[in-house]
């Protein structure tokens, strides 16, 4: 019997506040269709002002591209023995005699590596530096020949590095 007082209690303070269930919600009524505008009639004066050339408004011609800067002698600034191994893309750069351009062994590699990146560190040209086989790798993302030409050679007096392979991206 309390279940059914509370329930009618319940009922009335529902009723009371206005709440009313799924099923008793009136259904939204549909919105009503909106009348297109009618479009103007096309005048002389538009029709003239469409077709007319925009020369007045057109902008200034770009200037012609700078050319790219090639990479032929990028081995003269370089200096050493300096050679290419693929034109324009890689090239190894070698000092000292042919004793001294024998790979790194592997136990000094990490600190040869460390070497080189302090001294490339404040480079514009920013190399990334590794070694693959026992030879020192400079790869260079972008950057001028200047700017290489003076990583590889800033790399190359580092002690213990021989021999430096330079890779150029585009």
């Amino acid at each position: 019997m309390a279940r059914k007082v509370l329930l009618g209690y319940m009922a009335a303070a529902l009723a009371f506040a206005g709440c009313t269930t799924a099923r008793e919600k009136p259904a939204p009524a549909a919105p009503a269709p909106v009348a297109a505008a009618p479009k103007p009639a096309p005048t002389l004066a538009r029709v003239v002002a469409q077709t007319k050339p925009r020369s007045a408004s057109r902008p200034a011609p770009r200037p012609a591209a700078t050319p790219k800067p090639t990479r032929s002698d990028l081995p003269g600034m370089i200096g050493g023995d300096a050679t290419w191994v693929d034109p324009g893309r890689t090239l190894v750069a070698n000092r000292g005699t042919p004793a001294a351009r024998q790979p790194v062994p592997i136990f000094r590699q990490a600190g040869v590596l460390a070497a080189v990146r302090a001294n490339l560190s404040g480079s514009p040209a920013k190399p990334r530096a590794e070694f693959r086989r026992g030879l020192l790798t400079l790869t260079f993302d972008g950057g001028n020949n200047a700017e290489i030409a003076s990583a590889v050679r800033r790399a190359m007096n580092t002690p213990d590095t021989g021999a430096v392979g330079v890779y150029l991206n585009p």
